[in-house]
């Protein structure tokens, strides 16, 4: 199943299946594997995933009897992680008896770009967007985090006085990730600009004074520390936030450009 697109975190922790079952071997492996990515670990290896529970076992087991609640917030689903425990908690009290009817979640891999990977047969975008065959203990590739690294190269090409706007920008993955995730749903610069103001920007308003003549002048202040390098606070106008979805934008196409080939097929066909 894959994950509801919208729907609360809450809702999807108590949805159970009507029939249960007895949990497998491969069950039990699918149960661990499904609390580390409910814990926030879903970019190691599955391997270093079921590993990490059994590690902890004896933590997790003991949540809610030692009054430990507090351990579930660390997760980044918490209510998820805590199905997921509850789960575990249940099968380790009667291993041979005991009946599953939790639903395991798997999120694709940037689902739009598999989509489009298998149309073109790009076989090295379906490599990182994880459609090729791997083992238990491969770590997923995360193409979020790869074109992040695409954009900071990209920064370093610009003329000297942008980069001296963008250099305190930490490009992290989350700082790329909707402007990457929407274009192949026909996300436009224009739009992948909007989407960075709406998430990591405050519009605010200072007056400027030029020759003695006063202007109200608009400035977008990056409003999330986590994408700082350091401490100088960081205000760019629209044209410079263009700059960047332009990069965002480009970076996707630069490294795959089989994609480029079929987005304008689709939009001859559009046209049509």
């Amino acid at each position: 199943t894959s994950n509801p697109a919208g729907s609360g975190e809450l809702a999807r922790s108590i949805i159970c299946y009507k029939n249960s079952y007895i949990l497998t071997k491969e069950g039990l492996s699918n149960l661990k594997k499904y609390t580390a990515n409910c814990f926030g670990l879903d970019k190691l290896s599955i391997l270093d995933r079921i590993n990490w529970v059994n590690d902890n076992l004896d933590l997790l087991l003991n949540i809610g009897t030692d009054n430990n609640w507090n351990y579930i917030f660390k997760a980044n689903e918490p209510l998820l992680f805590l199905a997921c425990i509850l789960e575990l908690q249940g099968y380790y009290k009667d291993p041979d008896n005991f009946k599953s009817n939790l639903p395991i979640y798997n999120d694709a891999t940037c689902s739009g770009l598999q989509h489009l990977a298998s149309m073109v047969k790009d076989v090295n975008l379906a490599k990182y967007v994880n459609l090729i065959k791997s083992e238990n203990k491969d770590k997923p590739f995360d193409l979020y985090q790869i074109m992040a690294e695409k954009v900071q190269e990209k920064i370093k090409g610009l003329n000297e006085s942008f980069q001296i706007k963008f250099k305190g920008i930490k490009f992290t993955r989350k700082f790329v990730k909707s402007g990457i995730m929407t274009i192949p749903y026909g996300a436009s610069i224009i739009g992948i600009t909007d989407q960075l103001i709406r998430d990591f920007f405050t519009l605010i308003i200072e007056v400027i004074e030029v020759k003695g003549v006063k202007a109200h002048k608009e400035f977008y202040l990056l409003n999330n520390k986590e994408f700082y390098l350091n401490d100088f606070e960081i205000k760019l106008t629209k044209k410079e936030i263009y700059i960047l979805a332009q990069i965002i934008h480009g970076c996707l196409y630069e490294s795959h450009p089989s994609l480029t080939k079929f987005v304008k097929y689709l939009k001859a066909i559009n046209k049509i």
